[in-house]
């Protein structure tokens, strides 16, 4: 039975999967439980991660985004997922405006004013408490920059390299990351194959959208070229989540 979604929380990839392979293709053979639900995470640094999602799965930025659009319910003519002229609604120029914005995107200061000053006896202990269980994964970066805090290169130019962690380490709810790796679908009905990971239907789909806008004109790929910097269009399931980075102040 899918899990209730709750406040900030949802299994949007599967949620959109449905909306979009099963409800749009009319095909209810595509359609599975959302059993995993997540809470929306921060959105500082994404823009310089490396691999996006908590499973890591999607590299390149505009085409994790366009998915996410068409998952939201971006109009698309279903008839035209796999064809060289992809008939849709996704505002390109939009997605990318997001992304640069994104960019500027700092993580919040301790707010003082409402909360304190830091008792910095307390922050010392706290430091040898994280340097002993958990610099090993949640690596320190420079919130400005969001690259590394020793030798950080100007804003823009950082990629940060998530950690990666095995499920059968983290131990928290396995699902989000099974559920994406596992999940299989059907595109017989628009001239697809009659199975298919879940996760090569969105790269393809989401793929074909993005090239196709990039091939318009040199100012789009212009663009393409500044939000994705060189990330290829790739989708993976692995068994394990993510280690977010911390931004120092």
């Amino acid at each position: 039975m899918p899990t209730v979604s709750g406040l900030a929380r949802l299994d949007a990839v599967h949620r959109g999967g449905n909306l979009l392979l099963s409800a749009l293709l009319e095909e209810p053979k595509n359609y599975v439980p959302t059993t995993a639900p997540v809470s929306y995470p921060a959105l500082w640094d994404t823009p310089y991660m490396d691999w996006v999602l908590y499973n890591a799965s999607i590299r390149e930025p505009l085409a994790r985004n366009v998915i996410e659009a068409l998952g939201v319910q971006a109009p698309i003519d279903p008839q035209t997922m796999l064809a060289d002229k992809i008939v849709h609604g996704v505002l390109m120029d939009n997605v990318v405006a997001i992304h640069r914005s994104l960019t500027k995107l700092e993580s919040p200061r301790w707010p003082e004013d409402l909360l304190g000053k830091i008792d910095l006896n307390k922050a010392a202990q706290g430091e040898t408490i994280y340097r002993q269980t958990c610099a090993g994964c949640h690596a320190l970066i420079d919130r400005g920059t969001h690259g590394p805090l020793a030798g950080a290169g100007a804003a823009g130019g950082a990629e940060i390299t998530v950690v990666m962690v095995p499920l059968d380490q983290v131990k928290t709810d396995p699902r989000q990351a099974v559920n994406f790796a596992a999940r299989v679908i059907s595109l017989e009905k628009i001239g697809g194959p009659a199975s298919i990971p879940y996760m090569d239907a969105a790269k393809a789909v989401a793929g074909g959208i993005v090239e196709q806008w990039k091939k318009e004109s040199a100012a789009n790929a212009q663009a393409e070229n500044e939000v994705d910097d060189g990330r290829q269009n790739e989708f993976r399931g692995i068994l394990a989540y993510r280690a977010r980075p911390l931004s120092r102040c």
